[in-house]
């Protein structure tokens, strides 16, 4: 049996955090069946682990406690191999910026969390020149006559066609996600070539890409039909798809006159990465806070201040939706290395935790 301790992991267990912290994320955005295993793998090798673990799931609880963003856990994966990203900068920031990544994360490093200490030789022998890049959103954003809104993501197009019994949108190029208001006298339907995705009050995103129509349901749930014979291209035992879930119709052709189907169940994470286009991230690798503070106060009309130098040159690693400024704090607090006081109206001073 695994003892639950309050007592923190010796500095020596430190891989074990790292990789405590990693589960932690899985389990969050939801496990596969082979993870399923290898976590209960891993669970049994050492003792330390679920202890591990244990402490660095209750720091999580407590922060969704707070409504923090479930969406600053879902890369805790992507640095969990830290030392790894440090031989092969170029590649880390590669994956950074494909995964789109909406999320704040930061690496478990014993003890707190991953801030380097500058006066460590050893370390700045093989740290990479700090950096940080800026992914700007692409998308902006239009109010359609009902009221309901359309994130539209770069160049992708629409037409409006309403009518008095019925709202519908034509996707005619690229991606959108909708924010629908509730009408159930009047149907909200985005048509796509012969595909009808129909809804009341929901949110989805409609993709139009080279190889079909691709459907994810953010909130409630819609219907997909056939634009030309009006049949369902979903299966009588699940006649709407739900929140959570993907659905990709494939193109039709004269040897394939039924469009093929595919359904898929997304995690937190998963959605994320799908609807990464519509926030602007700020990708860090070893940034001192002081430029992390910096990037932070050009996207938020709280500022923030950092109340003592040692805290300036500390590197930080990790991926942030440029907006969500509550959710990094929250999560540099979490890691018990920065405290944040209220200083004059619209600011925030950075002070070292005790």
């Amino acid at each position: 049996m695994h003892r639950n301790s309050s007592r923190p992991p010796a500095t020596g267990d430190s891989a074990a955090r790292k990789e405590a912290a990693a589960w932690v994320a899985r389990h969050d955005r939801g496990l596969t069946a082979d993870e399923v295993h290898d976590f209960a793998a891993w669970a049994e090798a050492d003792p330390r682990h679920m202890e591990a673990y244990e402490q660095t799931a209750a720091a999580w609880r407590g922060l969704d406690a707070a409504q923090f963003d479930p969406a600053l856990t879902t890369r805790a994966e992507a640095v969990a191999h830290r030392a790894a990203r440090r031989r092969q900068r170029q590649r880390w920031l590669r994956r950074a910026t494909a995964l789109g990544a909406a999320a704040a994360l930061v690496m478990l490093l014993a003890p707190r969390l991953d801030f380097g200490n500058r006066s460590d030789n050893a370390t700045a022998a093989v740290a990479p020149q700090p950096s940080y890049q800026v992914l700007v959103s692409t998308a902006h954003q239009e109010i359609l006559p009902d009221g309901s809104t359309a994130e539209i993501n770069g160049a992708s197009r629409i037409a409006v066609a309403y009518s008095a019994t019925e709202r519908r949108v034509h996707l005619l190029e690229g991606e959108v996600h909708f924010a629908v208001q509730k009408n159930p006298d009047r149907p909200f339907i985005v048509q796509v070539g012969n595909v009808a995705v129909r809804a009341v009050g929901t949110a989805f995103n409609v993709k139009r890409a080279e190889a079909g129509v691709e459907v994810l349901v953010t909130e409630g749930q819609v219907s997909v039909d056939d634009a030309v014979h009006g049949d369902s291209l979903l299966t009588p035992n699940m006649p709407v798809l739900q929140a959570g879930q993907k659905l990709v119709v494939g193109t039709t052709s004269a040897t394939a006159p039924v469009p093929p189907v595919q359904l898929f169940n997304l995690g937190n994470g998963d959605i994320d990465q799908e609807l990464s286009w519509q926030s602007t991230r700020l990708v860090f690798n070893d940034t001192p806070l002081g430029d992390v503070v910096s990037a932070f106060n050009r996207y938020n009309d709280v500022q923030l201040r950092i109340g003592a130098p040692e805290l300036r040159d500390r590197p930080l690693t990790g991926v942030f939706k440029a907006e969500n400024l509550d959710g990094f704090l929250r999560l540099l607090q979490a890691g018990q290395v920065v405290l944040v006081h209220p200083g004059v109206p619209g600011t925030k001073i950075l002070m070292p935790a005790p």
